[in-house]
């Protein structure tokens, strides 16, 4: 879900009803497993990558590809160590209603507003893209 420019207001992924869109409830029918990206901050996890949602198992091959990709940063894939609210586990969250659920991956500042190095987005790039 993209916002306009002057909209500054949190939309909790929750809320993105497939009901109310024929788009997303037509792609959550034909996938069976999803990565959801969003963006979180943290004065503690500035260097953090969360590794969230339902899916642990895809939970698990993703923060082991993503710590070998970019070493530099912390990824972390344990619940009980990722913030309540950005763990990604409502059951109203587009990225567990596919058959196999998700992981929802909250990226900090650092590697969403272009200070992270052109080889480290790629790096990330690259990661997530060997999932598929």
């Amino acid at each position: 879900m993209r916002q306009p420019e002057d909209l500054r207001w949190h939309v909790p992924s929750s809320r993105c009803d497939p009901d109310a869109s024929p788009a997303l409830h037509g792609f959550l029918g034909h996938v069976d497993q999803i990565v959801s990206i969003h963006g979180f901050g943290r004065e503690h996890l500035w260097r953090a990558l969360l590794v969230g949602g339902t899916n642990r198992e895809l939970a698990a091959r993703t923060a082991v590809v993503l710590r070998a990709a970019l070493p530099g940063y912390r990824i972390i894939d344990d619940l009980d160590d990722i913030p309540p609210r950005l763990r990604g586990l409502h059951p109203d969250n587009p990225v567990n209603r596919t058959r196999s659920g998700g992981i929802q991956l909250e990226l900090p500042p650092r590697v969403r507003n272009q200070v992270a190095s052109p080889d480290e987005r790629a790096a990330l790039i690259a990661a997530l893209a060997s999932l598929a």
